[in-house]
């Protein structure tokens, strides 16, 4: 097949995506979003400078056994970054929630 050229592509290779977070923010919100889920409960970081060659975060891939709380996660992040734009996902299954 064509070589991956994203990190998702990467990750379709061995793992099956069932929902996608995102959002226009103008300002690169990533480190934030890392810096918040590698402290959730259960996150583990199983690929050290996997999307991070940016900055200084050890990773941007987490694992978790439980599927991360979508509106959890949004209410800290809004906690952190008052002025962070809306937070989407999409469920690559079923549609938009």
């Amino acid at each position: 097949g064509a070589r991956p050229r994203w990190h998702v592509d990467y990750i379709r290779v061995v793992a099956v995506l069932h929902e996608i977070w995102f959002t226009h923010d103008p300002l690169p919100r990533e480190h934030l979003w890392a810096t918040l889920l590698t402290a959730s409960r259960g996150a583990e970081a199983p690929v050290r400078g996997f999307g991070s060659s940016d900055c200084g975060c050890w990773t941007h891939l987490l694992f978790s056994e439980k599927m991360f709380s979508f509106h959890g996660v949004t209410r800290r992040v809004r906690a952190c970054a008052t002025d962070h734009a809306r937070i989407w996902r999409q469920n690559l299954s079923y549609g938009e929630h």
